[in-house]
C-alpha cells in the first residue's frame, strides 16, 4: 500500500462526531484521514478541557508521519487554530485548513455576551433535553443550506445528531464555544503555518470573517465556494474535494499559491 499524500487530523463541528468526514475520506483516498470525536460529542468525554484536548490532539498528529495538516470546521476549526498557536509555528505542523471558522472575539464585551448568551444554550440543552434542541438549532439560520448536504450523507449526519447528549452539548458550550475560548486575533501575525481559509459563498458572515483574518495571516490563501453555506465541506464535498487538492500543492510546499 502505498504512502498517503498526506495526513490529515479532521476536527468536526458543534453536535457532529468524526463521522461527519466520511465522504470527503471517500472522495480522497490519496490522503490520509484521522478525525477524532471532540469533547462532548460521539465517544469522547464531556468533561475535556482545552489544555487536556490540545495535548489528546497533539499526540494523534504527531503519530502521523509527515506531511501533517489540521483541517476544522466551525467549532473544529477555533480548536484548530488553538492547537496550532500552541505548537508554536510549523515545526510539527505542515497546513492548516479553516472552514467558516474564527479566532474567537477580540472584544471583551462581546466575548462576554457570547458567554451569556452560550451559557443560555447550554442551560436550555440541560433543561428540555437533546432532542428538542437539535430541532431548535436546525432551525439556526446560518445552519439552513445544510438541508442540500447529499444523501447518503445527510441522513447519516442526522442519525448521528440523534444520539448527542445533553449534557455534551451543554459541557461544549461552556468550554469550546466562540466567546469561551481564548482569543486569537493577536496571534494571527506570527502563525508560520501556511493556511487556507474555505468558507460557503452563502455564509457572508466567516467571508468576511475570513478576509479579516487574511489580512493578518503572513501565509495565508482563501477559497469560497459557490452555491454552499456554513457547512461548506457536507454541501458540497466534490466541490471541497476540488479546492482541497487545488490548495495541497502550496500548502506542502510551505507557500502560498501563485
Amino acid at each position: 500500500m502505498s504512502q498517503p499524500a498526506a495526513h490529515l487530523l479532521a476536527l468536526h463541528g458543534f453536535t457532529g462526531t468524526g463521522e461527519d468526514f466520511e465522504a470527503l475520506q471517500a472522495l480522497t483516498p490519496e490522503l490520509g484521514w484521522r478525525a477524532p470525536d471532540l469533547p462532548g460529542h460521539g465517544d469522547a468525554a464531556d468533561d475535556e478541557p482545552l489544555p487536556a484536548l490540545l495535548e489528546r490532539l497533539r499526540a494523534a498528529l504527531l503519530s502521523a508521519p509527515r506531511p501533517r495538516l489540521v483541517l476544522g470546521y466551525s467549532m473544529g476549526g477555533r480548536i484548530a487554530l488553538q492547537l496550532a498557536v500552541a505548537l508554536r509555528g510549523a515545526q510539527d505542523l505542515d497546513g492548516l485548513i479553516l472552514v467558516g471558522a474564527s479566532p474567537g472575539l477580540n472584544d471583551p464585551a462581546e466575548a462576554a455576551a457570547r458567554r451569556a448568551a452560550d451559557e443560555a444554550l447550554a442551560a436550555l440543552a440541560e433543561a428540555e433535553g437533546a432532542e428538542a434542541f437539535l430541532t431548535r438549532w436546525r432551525a439556526t439560520p446560518i445552519l439552513q443550506t445544510q438541508a442540500q448536504i447529499p444523501e447518503p450523507w445527510r441522513g447519516r449526519i442526522l442519525a448521528r445528531r440523534a444520539r448527542c447528549r445533553a449534557s455534551g452539548l451543554a459541557a461544549s458550550l461552556r468550554v469550546y464555544g466562540t466567546g469561551a475560548l481564548p482569543s486569537l486575533w493577536d496571534a494571527l501575525p506570527t502563525l508560520g503555518v501556511p493556511t487556507a481559509l474555505v468558507a460557503g459563498a452563502l455564509d457572508p458572515k466567516f467571508v468576511r470573517v475570513h478576509a479579516e483574518m487574511a489580512a493578518r495571516l503572513p501565509n495565508v490563501q482563501t477559497v469560497t465556494l459557490p452555491g454552499v453555506g456554513h457547512t461548506a465541506h457536507l454541501e458540497d464535498p466534490a466541490a471541497f474535494v476540488a479546492a482541497l487538492r487545488g490548495l495541497l500543492p502550496s500548502l506542502l510546499a510551505g507557500g502560498v499559491a501563485p
